[in-house]
C-alpha cells in the first residue's frame, strides 16, 4: 500500500486533504483499458469525431456569441431597449468580508420555497446555516395574493418555532429573493413587472409585492419583528457572490 502526506485545506464549512502519494513501482502499476477507445473500430470512432465535432464551438465562434450577448445586455439597459430585458439592481456596494451577525434569507422559486438563517461570525469565510425547504403546492400559483403570501409567512413562521421555539429574542434582518422580474427603485421596494415560472395571481403584476408580504407577516404571530427589515431583491446575488468569492477563501 502507498503511504502518502496530505495537507490540509480548511474551506467554507469543512476540511479538504489534498493527499501527496509515493511514487509506485513497476510490479505494483497496472494497465486496465477499461473505459478507453482502445478497441473500438476505425469506422466507430470517425462517427464519433463527426459527432463531437457538431458539439465543439471553436475559440473564434466564442467570441462572436460573447460579444453578440454582451451588446444585447447594453441594448437592454438602453432606452431603445432590446431582446433581453435588463432592470437596474440598484447595488452600488459589494460585501467587504467582515460582515458579522445572524440574518434570515426567504428565497422564492418557482418549485420551492427556501428559509435560511445564516450566522457571520468574525473569522473571515466561516459561516453558520440552518435551512428549510417548503415546497409551493401547484394551487398556490392561480390563487391570490393574500393566499400567496400568507403561504410564505407560514412557512417562516414554522422555520421560527423549530430553530427558536417560536421566538425571537432581537429583530433579524430579512432578505427576500422574489424570482421575478421587478422593477425596483430602491432596496424595499419591488414592483412585479410580469409573472413566471407559471405563476398567473391577478392583482400584482405592476404592485410593489414588499406591502403585501409584509401585511401577511403582521398576521402571524412573533413575525412583527422581521417587517421591519423587510427586503426584496432579484437573483443578483448570484453575481454579487461570484464577484466577490475571493472573500470566502481569504
Amino acid at each position: 500500500m502507498a503511504h502518502h502526506t496530505g495537507t490540509y485545506y480548511t474551506g467554507l464549512d469543512r476540511t479538504f486533504e489534498f493527499p501527496q502519494f509515493a511514487p509506485l513501482n513497476k510490479e505494483s502499476m497496472l494497465t486496465d483499458t477499461s473505459g478507453s477507445m482502445a478497441d473500438v473500430p476505425k469506422d466507430l470512432m470517425d462517427q464519433i469525431k463527426v459527432l463531437e465535432d457538431l458539439f465543439t464551438v471553436d475559440t473564434q465562434k466564442l467570441h462572436f456569441i460573447t460579444d453578440r450577448f454582451q451588446k444585447e445586455l447594453e441594448r437592454g439597459l438602453s432606452k431603445e431597449g432590446g431582446t433581453i430585458p435588463m432592470l437596474p439592481t440598484w447595488v452600488l456596494g459589494n460585501p467587504t468580508g467582515d460582515e458579522t451577525g445572524t440574518y434570515l434569507a426567504l428565497d422564492m422559486g418557482g418549485t420551492n420555497l427556501r428559509v435560511c438563517e445564516i450566522t457571520l461570525p468574525e473569522e473571515k469565510g466561516k459561516f453558520d446555516i440552518t435551512q428549510s425547504k417548503y415546497k409551493m403546492p401547484e394551487e398556490l400559483k392561480h390563487s391570490t395574493a393574500d393566499e400567496l403570501f400568507e403561504y410564505i409567512a407560514e412557512c417562516l413562521q414554522q422555520f421560527v418555532i423549530s430553530n427558536h421555539h417560536g421566538k425571537v429574542k432581537a429583530d433579524l434582518p430579512l432578505g427576500f429573493t422574489f424570482s421575478y422580474p421587478c422593477q425596483q427603485d430602491y432596496i424595499d421596494h419591488g414592483v412585479l413587472q410580469r409573472w413566471t415560472k407559471g405563476f398567473d395571481i391577478k392583482g400584482v403584476e405592476g404592485h410593489d409585492v414588499v406591502p403585501m408580504f409584509e401585511d401577511a407577516l403582521h398576521k402571524k404571530v412573533n413575525l412583527t419583528k422581521f417587517a421591519k427589515r423587510t427586503r426584496t431583491k432579484r437573483l443578483i446575488q448570484c453575481l454579487v457572490a461570484c464577484s466577490n468569492q475571493a472573500y470566502s477563501f481569504n
